[in-house]
């Protein structure tokens, strides 16, 4: 018996070490699928199976969570995590793996961050780790001066990163794809420096070496000697150089192939600055049609996560086709820029979410090997557009796929035809969206943009507006410059407190004067006899109240002579949906619980009026025949919310609580979350902390949420701790909700996001389904929101669409306690968006 025992503990670590070895791979399995949530849950779980023992499996554990972390771009929780590594490893006499690949990692993550002192301490540090120099530089160690040269090129060192370069590429036997790697990086650092012709010597010195193998290669340095022609001045050369490429690229890709179309873009560029107005319009009308086509597709295939991430990484594009539109405000462009911007709304999602939802209904054997089929082809499509979109081996794979996805998916559209199953969504096209409108209306589409004049992006970022009337003519109006509109920008998150009034953006007269002329006056000649007003804006003015705007031909503000509308998107202009059920789930006088004492943090105070506001309203809900859910004290928690959302469909929903948004990098950090440290940082750290991860930042809070906001956080953040972030709310399915409400503080924010706009509440509720989504701006007093609450639901309850029902509100409010609330601060408070 007793050997039995010895040999028991002798095998249970190897045991254990198999278990976390296959947690790991699991967890890269998962995460090479995509699947970001399970692949972190499988990590936490390898790492709390070693919590207490400082070996290998545990360090690997730590790397591979540090992996993910800096994969997804979360810089802070990939810095602790690797930390936490690094101290381990170094504890451990370096004996648990390798430190001078961490301290890489660690210096490119710093890198990311912009950190670039930070980044050449642990590249030093790396160097450290390496054999003494007796000889020819090692492998390992031309790749740390080579990242020591982009560090020094990105802190303005341009001589100093230009002298490395010549260094590295002085060695001998150095692997033929990690040359081109370097001298393709030592060319773009002299076209910095403007040095083109060692660009030229260094580009045609790295085309030399590319073969059969470096196809890709070899596209992408052609490219770069042809714009090095055009930066040059030499625009014959340039000209024949492009020529010459775009004829390969059509003759052995195709004119269809998206490299083929990418070029296309460039030379348009190009020969608009050669006055070539003929050529260039033509190849930009290619480009951008077929980048609308692909934004389509990502959308479809991508997860909405995933495609948030893909539209910043085609930011560049979109931003510079604004500013061609800018320079020629032509008719045909104004529709293409109308076309994109559709299509970055992820319009493709919703065919997708349509479609997957209607397949449903086909139960027979032979449709649902169909699925089956459609469902792994759609799964493979979306990994390789993960996995990198841009790489031309994929492209080919992803043809393929393209292909078999639209055979499956045309035999099982005929088969929804056939059973008269509805598959496709009222998507509006741009000729559509103008019918919906009536002579008295207008769509404003507001860009923020950087200017671009072909080759370079210029300091200068600017505003202009794309107007939609009943007729046919798109309108292009140029409006101020972010710089102009600076002054108010600087105030908009004063508005606090009810004492912040008089120091507001909307009570100084020279900053409403501001707003009037760099916003309003530019757009009014184009709008009269308008009377309703559909705005779309970009995340810079999403905070800025238009409805407040005092004019300066009348003193009135633009609510008093205009019906002013808040869209995500104009899809959903006048888009008109049946809601039978008269359902409302409503929830206020939250118990989150008491502040243990002597705690560091703020706990979320009671909100004693929310619960007058929820049992009020169930009263109004009652009188006007409609059935009510109402949950307060510790009943509102978000179990029970998520429990009854799933469980059947309201048509309202009324949260009345606490709900926030942190900007990046506000927390100061002690510790990671992970196995029982004494060092794990609060709920409120963790959230705060999530450097690339806006959704993750903002969120709503519920019954007992103080005890894990004070204190150490669940690792993987799956248990009830009475928080829902952004994120989480991203996966409910909220379709039939014409109305969501958050009477709560700042619930109209979110993160800035080039093409999303604000990444927050809205975006979340908007995703899952929600047709009309309110929150506020600023903070006002409960006296004052339960005013407008009650004004709000008097019209709506009576039968009004809840854009009219808002407005009627706001304009009452004015007007309550003899003219108490008049001033923006209290009515401007509250957004409706659609």
């Amino acid at each position: 018996m007793k050997l039995v025992i010895r040999l028991v503990f002798f095998f249970l670590p190897f045991c254990l070490w198999a278990q976390v070895e296959d947690l790991q791979q699991q967890a890269r399995q998962k995460w090479s699928l995509g699947q970001e949530k399970q692949a972190f849950f499988l990590a936490h779980k390898a790492l709390q199976a070693t919590k207490d023992q400082p070996n290998a499996a545990h360090y690997n554990s730590l790397l591979l969570l540090f992996e993910l972390h800096f994969e997804l771009g979360h810089i802070e929780q990939a810095r602790q995590y690797g930390a936490l590594a690094l101290q381990l490893n170094e504890q451990a006499g370096f004996r648990l793996g390798s430190s001078q690949f961490l301290y890489k990692q660690l210096a490119r993550l710093e890198q990311l961050a912009g950190q670039y002192e930070a980044a050449e301490l642990f590249l030093m540090q790396a160097q450290e780790q390496l054999p003494p120099l007796l000889g020819p530089p090692s492998f390992d160690r031309l790749e740390l001066l080579a990242q020591l040269a982009e560090i020094y090129q990105l802190k303005g060192q341009e001589f100093a990163a230009q002298q490395i370069y010549d260094k590295i590429l002085q060695q001998k036997n150095i692997p033929k794809i990690d040359r081109l790697k370097w001298l393709y990086g030592a060319a773009l650092l002299a076209q910095t420096s403007s040095n083109w012709p060692k660009a030229e010597a260094l580009f045609q010195e790295a085309l030399a070496l590319t073969g059969p193998t470096e196809a890709y290669q070899r596209e992408v340095l052609n490219a770069a000697l042809a714009k090095n022609a055009w930066k040059m001045g030499k625009a014959a050369l340039a000209q024949k150089r492009y020529t010459q490429l775009y004829q390969q690229r059509q003759k052995q890709l195709g004119q269809d192939h998206p490299l083929t179309l990418a070029l296309a873009g460039e030379m348009a560029y190009f020969y608009e600055s050669q006055g070539q107005l003929d050529q260039s319009q033509a190849l930009m009308q290619l480009h951008i049609q077929s980048l609308i086509q692909e934004i389509d597709e990502l959308a479809q295939y991508l997860s909405y996560q995933e495609f948030l991430r893909v539209q910043q990484s085609l930011s560049p594009q979109i931003h510079r086709f604004v500013a061609w539109v800018a320079r020629q405000p032509q008719q045909k462009w104004l529709k293409l820029l109308a076309q994109l911007q559709l299509a970055v709304q992820a319009r493709g999602q919703e065919e997708a979410s349509a479609f997957k939802q209607a397949l449903s209904a086909l139960k027979e054997p032979h449709f649902m090997d169909l699925k089956m089929d459609w469902e792994e082809s759609s799964q493979l499509l979306a990994q390789s557009y993960r996995l990198g979109k841009d790489k031309a081996a994929l492209r080919f794979e992803q043809a393929e796929l393209k292909a078999k996805l639209k055979t499956l998916e045309k035999e099982l559209k005929a088969a929804l035809r056939q059973k008269e199953i509805p598959f496709q969504p009222a998507n509006a096209q741009l000729a559509q969206l103008q019918a919906q409108l009536d002579s008295t209306e207008a769509a404003i589409n507001i860009f923020h943009y950087q200017d671009h004049n072909g080759q370079d992006w210029q300091k200068e970022s600017n505003l202009a507006a794309l107007i939609f009337t009943q007729d046919s003519l798109l309108l292009w109006q140029p409006l101020g410059t972010e710089a102009a509109i600076s002054p108010v920008l600087s105030h908009i998150f004063r508005l606090q407190s009810t004492a912040d009034i008089n120091r507001s953006y909307l009570s100084i007269p020279a900053l409403s004067e501001l707003l009037d002329q760099q916003l309003w006056q530019p757009l009014r000649p184009h709008l009269v006899d308008k009377k309703r007003l559909h705005l779309q804006l970009p995340a810079i003015l999403q905070v800025l109240s238009f409805e407040a705007i005092m004019q300066s031909h009348n003193k009135h503000y633009l609510i008093e002579d205009y019906e002013i509308n808040y869209y995500s998107s104009f899809q959903k202009l006048k888009q008109e949906q049946d809601y039978a059920n008269k359902a409302a789930f409503l929830m206020g006088g939250v118990d989150f619980g008491q502040k243990p004492k002597r705690s560091p943090w703020l706990a979320w105070e009671p909100l004693p009026g929310s619960l007058s506001e929820v049992e009020n309203l169930e009263v109004l809900l009652y009188n006007s025949a409609w059935e009510s859910e109402l949950y307060t004290s510790g009943a509102a928690n978000e179990v029970r919310f998520l429990e009854m959302l799933k469980e059947r469909p309201f048509r309202l929903i009324h949260l009345a609580t606490h709900a926030y948004f942190f900007e990046p990098n506000t927390a100061e950090t002690t510790g990671i979350s992970f196995g029982e440290s004494p060092n794990r940082l609060s709920l409120k750290e963790q959230l705060a902390q999530e450097e690339e991860q806006p959704l993750m930042r903002s969120g709503l809070v519920f019954a007992g949420a103080n005890l894990s906001w004070q204190g150490p956080a669940s690792s993987s953040m799956a248990e009830a701790d009475g928080i829902l972030t952004a994120l989480d709310l991203l996966s409910l399915e909220l379709k039939g909700c014409e109305l969501l409400v958050l009477s709560a503080c700042q619930t109209a924010l979110g993160q800035r996001s080039a093409q999303e706009g604000l990444l927050g509440l809205p975006t979340a509720f908007r995703q899952a389904g929600v047709d009309y989504f309110m929150g506020s701006r600023w903070s006002i007093n409960d006296k004052a929101t339960a005013i407008f609450m009650g004004l709000f639901y008097d019209y709506y309850l009576a039968g009004d669409p809840p854009q009219t029902a808002f407005r009627k509100a706001q304009l009452a409010l004015m007007k309550e306690e003899k003219g108490r609330y008049a001033h923006p601060y209290y009515w401007a408070a509250f957004q409706l968006l659609r």
